[in-house]
């Protein structure tokens, strides 16, 4: 039952434009006909709950009924959110400002709320900084991010009133990251994505990911940047970097640096430090922490109600087309 329900919800939702379009990349892709790929994704939305977006990224139309079972689908991800997190409490992942306040012992930066500061507030906080981010409240993936150098400012009243008049914000001082992750590239913050489960009795991290910048100055997938999985035991890099378009890297492509063998700075001090941040929030049981390393320890990014199931099983990190579905079961 579900199942139906989920599959009845995004029938509502879905973008027809979008669907036939990712239908015929497929069909093009696989040298499957349009009409077989239409049947074996709806097959699959019944069985799996894999949305269109997971059929052609995780390659269903290759993979035999016991590897599909592997993977952790659309639909399965919404199912963990619903049982894990408490709806009433997404808000405090969702909007920047609270969350930098409920858990400021681990943001490691100072930030003012735009919405609630007057000028005076901002100009001193611009005072005390060489290099500041805008942040939009809601906003996630990197999107609406602004890079702000202090000396280049020609009216700070006039940025005030411009960035208030984008909507209601952040502004951050900037992250300086460890020296070890500016080897791998210095133009972004590299952070860690760490994935918890609370299960009632122990916090375990599931998952871990590099999240690397390619050009742009910040590290997410869906602006330009790359990632690559750590094992969650060692905070070694285990493959390639591989961007949106699944295209894998064996070094980043500005520096040189190989993925494969990378060792993330005070890895062990960050798996403690979010599990100790999973507690306070216990109803929130599934959450996906972005960390940043720094010189002189850790610093908390944010964090999200929603975990992404699709950085998970990026085609070149699952070479044997076995997805990770049996990672999150142990802890269930």
């Amino acid at each position: 039952m579900g199942k139906l329900k989920y599959l009845a919800k995004r029938v509502t939702k879905i973008d027809y434009g979008r669907l036939f379009r990712t239908i015929r990349q497929t069909a093009k892709i696989s040298g499957r006909s349009s009409v077989y790929i239409s049947y074996d994704m709806l097959r699959c939305a019944m069985r799996y709950t894999a949305a269109p977006a997971d059929y052609a990224l995780f390659e269903f139309w290759g993979l035999t009924k016991e590897q599909r079972k592997t993977y952790v689908t659309r639909g399965i991800n919404d199912r963990l959110v619903k049982k894990y997190n408490d709806r009433s409490l997404w808000h405090v992942f969702d909007n920047k400002n609270e969350f930098n306040e409920r858990y400021a012992k681990y943001v490691g930066r100072e930030w003012i709320h735009l919405g609630s500061s007057d000028f005076e507030a901002f100009d001193a906080f611009l005072s005390r900084h060489d290099c500041v981010f805008y942040k939009p409240l809601s906003l996630s993936c990197g999107w609406g991010i602004e890079k702000i150098d202090v000396a280049d400012i020609a009216d700070r009243k006039e940025l005030f009133e411009t960035l208030k008049k984008k909507g209601d914000g952040l502004i951050e001082e900037r992250i300086v990251q460890h020296p070890e992750m500016d080897r791998m590239f210095a133009g972004s913050v590299n952070t860690i994505r760490l994935v918890t489960i609370n299960n009632g009795s122990e916090v375990a991290v599931v998952f871990a990911f590099l999240r690397v910048g390619n050009g742009k100055f910040v590290d997410n997938l869906n602006s330009g940047g790359m990632a690559a999985p750590i094992d969650p035991a060692t905070g070694v890099v285990t493959h390639p970097g591989a961007d949106k378009d699944y295209k894998a890297y064996d070094v980043h492509p500005a520096t040189g640096t190989p993925f494969v063998g990378f060792t993330i700075p005070r890895f062990r001090e960050a798996v403690e430090m979010v599990k100790e941040a999973a507690l306070i929030e216990p109803r929130m049981g599934y959450v996906g922490w972005d960390v940043a390393v720094t010189p002189q320890g850790l610093c908390l990014v944010e964090a999200n109600s929603f975990p992404g199931h699709d950085i998970l099983q990026l085609p070149p990190h699952v070479p044997e087309k076995i997805g990770l579905m049996s990672r999150i079961e142990r802890f269930l």
